[in-house]
């Protein structure tokens, strides 16, 4: 997305002026693992220090159970003007939060729960 023009790679982002945070709030259950854990401390820990910094846009690539203190946090990005982007659950998990908060922008691969009060942007499966 951010990579520059003329970085030697041949690849050229999207934004390439962009800024971009990696704020780490989760931890992998194995070494190599795409599974990971996160807790509220360090999610609002990482949420806070993403509104600090004045932040645009913030990504939630989880879902989970509601979390009060979490909820604050996004509702405050999404009141000072961040765009919020959350996953949506598939279809055999739990959770919905915090895609399932008004105004954040909920995202998934497809065949998700369908929640009318808050639509989602599907992304572009390639099976192989």
């Amino acid at each position: 997305m951010s990579a520059r023009p003329d970085n030697g790679t041949g690849i050229a982002g999207i934004a390439p002026d962009a800024e971009v945070y990696a704020l780490r709030a989760c931890w992998p259950d194995k070494p190599g693992s795409l599974a990971a854990h996160c807790n509220s401390f360090t999610l609002a820990l990482a949420l806070d220090q993403a509104i600090r910094l004045d932040s645009r846009i913030v990504n939630l690539s989880l879902s989970g159970p509601e979390d009060p203190l979490l909820r604050q946090l996004i509702e405050k990005a999404l009141a000072k003007g961040i765009i919020v982007i959350a996953a949506v659950p598939g279809k055999d998990q739990i959770g919905g939060f915090p895609a399932n908060i008004p105004g954040v922008i909920a995202v998934g691969q497809g065949g998700e729960a369908n929640n009318p009060d808050n639509p989602k942007l599907l992304r572009p499966v390639k099976t192989f």
